[in-house]
């Protein structure tokens, strides 16, 4: 979308794949939303995911995604002085606490 194309990246040493084999392959996910549904059981266990999710409208999600796949989310949170938050991001996993 930024008129870039992918030959580009290719010549510079990137690999292009697919959204499937991202998401079945990565550790760590920095995204602006919420993963669809549909894409939710493609994620990895163990995964970290960072991203703006609208944590207030969807935090009973985000509670079901993170033990669900034992996934810790880092959602962007605008609360001003929120306890549970670390440079604005909230912090919701199904891990004990001191892993």
């Amino acid at each position: 979308h930024l008129g870039i194309s992918d030959n580009i990246f290719i010549k510079e040493g990137c690999k292009i794949e697919n959204q499937d084999a991202i998401l079945s392959k990565s550790n760590i996910i920095l995204q602006l939303n919420l993963p669809e549904d549909k894409n939710l059981e493609k994620l990895n266990e163990n995964l970290i995911l960072i991203g703006n999710f609208n944590s207030n409208e969807n935090h009973q999600k985000i509670l079901n995604i993170a033990k669900k796949k034992n996934i810790s989310i880092f959602p962007r949170t605008f609360a001003k002085n929120y306890q549970g938050s670390v440079n604005g991001y909230t912090i919701f996993t199904s891990k004990p606490s001191g892993l």
